[in-house]
């Protein structure tokens, strides 16, 4: 396991347990540090602390386009997960499913919605 993967799981352990909380921010927010910042759907953020460091977290959902080199076929959409790491505001790693399992990917990103709309559910009003 490579240290990207190493980090992944561990942001997932700590969702999982809820010790690492996400919360819904403005899509478009972030849009300087996104690439292609026009195919997110939803953007998530959360901080955490590794090593005496403060990581700036955000999970974004996005629209993927499948047979986008296959123009005789109509392209499908569907949604994907990308994880930015930020140290003082700059990006340091960006996860994708080419280097984390995209189950495990969808699961993180399921994981802070939930947890999300848990947290819109129970403010007052």
């Amino acid at each position: 396991m490579n240290n990207y993967e190493s980090l992944f799981y561990e942001i997932l352990t700590l969702t999982r347990s809820e010790q690492l909380c996400w919360h819904q921010i403005g899509r478009k927010e972030n849009a300087e540090i996104i690439l292609n910042p026009h195919l997110v759907i939803r953007q998530f953020a959360s901080d955490m602390r590794l090593e005496g460091n403060v990581l700036g977290l955000l999970l974004l959902e996005r629209r993927h386009l499948y047979n986008e080199e296959d123009f005789f076929i109509e392209p499908l959409e569907e949604r994907r997960a990308e994880l930015l790491v930020l140290a003082e505001g700059e990006l340091i790693a960006s996860l994708t499913e080419m280097s984390v399992r995209l189950a495990r990917m969808m699961e993180l990103l399921d994981l802070a919605i939930d947890q999300s709309n848990r947290r819109l559910l129970v403010q007052p009003a």
